[in-house]
């Protein structure tokens, strides 16, 4: 397939929903972007997919697809699992960030290693194939609703006073969690930590020991690096990994098995 050129671009901008419901206002056009020949669409989900108002553009390739990106506004992005790999992967992660849309990964076989090596780059979603076209329709919706939930304005009073809260350190096991700075303290030694992993330590630690809900971590994390609950492990692995790597030995994060996380030493807010 050719890259696409502006007037192709213009034309999936301007797809609009199929069938709106009677006195419902209609929705915006949503265009999904398939990246790489294995996962080309063909007509029966294509047809399947404009019955929901969802558009779809197929490119071969991740250079074509960041070209697409600056004519075209993708509300997500489907990719072949053999492109997640050096380069490609770099560049479709860059389009997924800079879009702030759902990156799902589409594979010949479910394989465990694969499926972290594919969240840990920023997709949303690892999915084997053969899939059936309901089943990809059905994670496509599940993943646009929570982006569009995700998308509507704040409470700004709220978000300030959360603003204030969040950004008085905390301190747990002779560590404190300098959170706008996204560092953990303890004497002479500084651990540098990532905005994901300065969200959860700063929820684990401001429940002073107690679980806090898979749910309620993931809300503490930023909106674009949000991914769906299973994948919530992903972060917490990140964020272990890195505690031990830099010897943070006094705070461990514990599963609790069908409840969520809890940090194993007691907490409370620095003077």
């Amino acid at each position: 397939m050719q890259p696409p050129d502006a007037s192709a671009a213009t034309s999936a901008r301007s797809a609009t929903s199929v069938c709106p419901a009677v006195g419902a206002k209609e929705a915006p056009p949503q265009l999904l972007l398939f990246v790489g020949e294995a996962i080309r669409p063909d007509a029966a989900l294509v047809a399947l997919l404009a019955r929901e108002g969802l558009r779809c553009l197929s490119l071969p390739g991740a250079e074509q697809a960041v070209r697409a990106a600056a004519l075209a506004r993708f509300d997500a992005v489907l990719i072949d699992a053999a492109l997640v790999d050096g380069r490609a992967a770099r560049a479709i992660e860059a389009l997924a960030s800079s879009h702030r849309c759902p990156l799902v990964v589409l594979a010949d076989e479910a394989d465990e290693v694969d499926e972290i090596v594919a969240l840990e780059l920023g997709a949303d979603l690892y999915l084997a194939r053969p899939l059936a076209p309901r089943r990809l329709r059905a994670h496509l919706g599940a993943l646009l609703r929570r982006r569009a939930v995700g998308g509507n304005a704040p409470d700004l009073a709220g978000a300030a006073a959360q603003g204030d809260a969040a950004a008085r350190p905390l301190q747990a096991g002779g560590w404190t969690l300098l959170v706008a700075q996204q560092r953990l303290s303890c004497g002479a030694r500084s651990v540098r930590l990532t905005h994901a992993q300065a969200a959860l330590l700063r929820s684990l630690m401001s429940a002073a020991g107690d679980i806090v809900p898979a749910e309620e971590l993931l809300a503490a994390l930023p909106q674009h690096e949000r991914l769906q609950t299973r994948s919530l492990r992903v972060h917490v692995h990140r964020l272990r990994q890195r505690l031990r790597d830099e010897g943070v030995h006094e705070l461990q994060v514990e599963a609790v098995r069908g409840s969520g996380y809890a940090l194993a030493v007691p907490c409370a807010q620095a003077a």
